[in-house]
Protein backbone atom coordinates (compact mmCIF):
# COMPACT_ATOMS: atom_id res chain seq x y z
CA UNK A 1 0.00 0.00 0.00
CA UNK A 2 1.17 3.42 -0.80
CA UNK A 3 2.17 6.02 1.54
CA UNK A 4 -0.75 9.00 1.83
CA UNK A 5 2.16 11.64 2.30
CA UNK A 6 3.63 10.82 -0.65
CA UNK A 7 0.24 11.75 -2.65
CA UNK A 8 -0.30 15.33 -4.00
CA UNK A 9 -4.01 15.50 -3.47
CA UNK A 10 -3.24 14.69 0.27
CA UNK A 11 -0.89 17.84 0.17
CA UNK A 12 -3.33 19.60 -1.69
CA UNK A 13 -6.32 18.84 0.92
CA UNK A 14 -4.27 19.98 4.05
CA UNK A 15 -3.13 22.89 2.74
CA UNK A 16 -6.60 23.84 1.43
CA UNK A 17 -7.93 23.12 4.99
CA UNK A 18 -5.18 25.45 6.17
CA UNK A 19 -6.09 28.31 3.88
CA UNK A 20 -9.79 27.97 4.72
CA UNK A 21 -8.86 28.05 8.50
CA UNK A 22 -6.11 31.06 8.08
CA UNK A 23 -9.29 33.46 6.11
CA UNK A 24 -11.81 32.15 8.88
CA UNK A 25 -9.55 33.43 11.66
CA UNK A 26 -7.83 36.54 9.99
CA UNK A 27 -10.86 37.52 8.02
CA UNK A 28 -12.81 39.74 10.98
CA UNK A 29 -10.22 41.82 12.13
CA UNK A 30 -8.58 42.35 8.10
CA UNK A 31 -12.74 43.48 7.70
CA UNK A 32 -12.30 45.94 10.98
CA UNK A 33 -8.99 47.37 9.95
CA UNK A 34 -10.34 48.11 6.11
CA UNK A 35 -13.61 50.17 8.22
CA UNK A 36 -11.50 51.71 10.30
CA UNK A 37 -9.29 53.07 7.76
CA UNK A 38 -12.50 54.23 5.68
CA UNK A 39 -14.38 55.53 8.79
CA UNK A 40 -10.69 58.27 9.68
CA UNK A 41 -10.43 58.83 6.04
CA UNK A 42 -14.43 59.99 5.63
CA UNK A 43 -13.41 61.99 9.08
CA UNK A 44 -10.45 63.46 7.41
CA UNK A 45 -12.63 64.76 4.01
CA UNK A 46 -15.04 66.01 6.28
CA UNK A 47 -11.97 68.62 8.04
CA UNK A 48 -10.96 69.11 4.94
CA UNK A 49 -14.37 70.51 3.42
CA UNK A 50 -14.78 72.36 6.68
CA UNK A 51 -11.67 73.90 6.48
CA UNK A 52 -11.81 74.86 2.97
CA UNK A 53 -15.16 76.11 3.83
CA UNK A 54 -13.89 78.92 6.93
CA UNK A 55 -12.07 82.11 6.54
CA UNK A 56 -11.33 84.73 8.86
CA UNK A 57 -14.11 86.82 8.43
CA UNK A 58 -16.76 83.96 9.62
CA UNK A 59 -19.17 84.13 11.88
CA UNK A 60 -21.03 81.34 14.30
CA UNK A 61 -23.98 81.60 12.15
CA UNK A 62 -21.92 81.14 9.23
CA UNK A 63 -20.96 78.13 11.07
CA UNK A 64 -24.04 76.81 11.73
CA UNK A 65 -25.26 77.23 8.19
CA UNK A 66 -22.75 75.12 6.27
CA UNK A 67 -23.27 72.62 9.37
CA UNK A 68 -26.70 72.51 7.96
CA UNK A 69 -26.40 72.85 4.63
CA UNK A 70 -23.70 69.61 4.58
CA UNK A 71 -27.17 67.43 6.50
CA UNK A 72 -25.33 67.50 9.95
CA UNK A 73 -27.69 67.08 12.79
CA UNK A 74 -27.77 68.05 15.93
CA UNK A 75 -25.88 71.30 15.34
CA UNK A 76 -25.32 73.45 18.98
CA UNK A 77 -23.99 76.34 19.88
CA UNK A 78 -22.17 76.83 23.65
CA UNK A 79 -19.92 78.68 25.36
CA UNK A 80 -16.78 76.52 26.72
CA UNK A 81 -13.84 77.19 29.03
CA UNK A 82 -10.58 74.99 29.19
CA UNK A 83 -7.97 74.99 31.16
CA UNK A 84 -4.36 73.86 30.13
CA UNK A 85 -1.72 73.21 32.52
CA UNK A 86 2.22 72.54 31.93
CA UNK A 87 4.95 71.86 34.31
CA UNK A 88 6.50 74.96 35.87
CA UNK A 89 3.80 76.98 34.66
CA UNK A 90 0.51 78.50 35.86
CA UNK A 91 -2.73 77.29 34.58
CA UNK A 92 -4.30 78.78 31.76
CA UNK A 93 -8.35 79.46 31.76
CA UNK A 94 -9.47 80.27 27.60
CA UNK A 95 -13.03 80.98 27.33
CA UNK A 96 -14.19 80.35 23.54
CA UNK A 97 -17.51 79.86 21.79
CA UNK A 98 -18.26 76.30 19.76
CA UNK A 99 -20.55 75.90 17.13
CA UNK A 100 -20.64 71.92 16.58
CA UNK A 101 -22.63 68.92 14.70
CA UNK A 102 -22.75 65.40 13.97
CA UNK A 103 -23.07 63.16 11.01
CA UNK A 104 -23.39 59.92 10.49
CA UNK A 105 -20.48 57.82 8.89
CA UNK A 106 -21.88 54.51 8.44
CA UNK A 107 -24.32 52.32 9.36
CA UNK A 108 -23.97 49.51 11.77
CA UNK A 109 -22.93 46.05 10.26
CA UNK A 110 -21.98 42.68 11.21
CA UNK A 111 -20.05 42.92 14.02
CA UNK A 112 -18.83 46.66 13.33
CA UNK A 113 -20.48 49.66 15.25
CA UNK A 114 -21.88 52.74 13.60
CA UNK A 115 -19.64 55.98 13.24
CA UNK A 116 -20.31 59.57 13.50
CA UNK A 117 -18.02 62.77 12.83
CA UNK A 118 -18.35 65.60 14.87
CA UNK A 119 -17.20 68.48 13.78
CA UNK A 120 -16.42 71.82 16.03
CA UNK A 121 -15.89 75.41 14.89
CA UNK A 122 -14.41 77.11 17.27
CA UNK A 123 -14.98 81.05 17.93
CA UNK A 124 -13.20 83.74 20.53
CA UNK A 125 -15.88 84.17 23.05
CA UNK A 126 -17.83 86.90 21.55
CA UNK A 127 -18.23 84.84 18.74
CA UNK A 128 -15.63 87.56 16.07
CA UNK A 129 -12.72 85.95 15.69
CA UNK A 130 -12.58 82.19 14.11
CA UNK A 131 -9.74 79.89 15.47
CA UNK A 132 -10.10 76.43 14.60
CA UNK A 133 -11.72 73.69 13.40
CA UNK A 134 -11.96 70.29 14.87
CA UNK A 135 -13.51 66.76 14.16
CA UNK A 136 -13.25 63.16 15.85
CA UNK A 137 -15.14 60.05 15.27
CA UNK A 138 -18.04 59.33 17.52
CA UNK A 139 -19.09 55.90 18.09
Amino acid sequence: MANPLKKWWFWSIVFLAGLVQAVILAGPGIRKHLYERKVTQQEREWLDKATEAVADGTTPSQAEEWLNQNRFSDVAYWLAQQTTERTGEPAVESDYSVVAGTRQLSASGLLLKPAWVELSFHFTRDGKQFLRVESRIKR
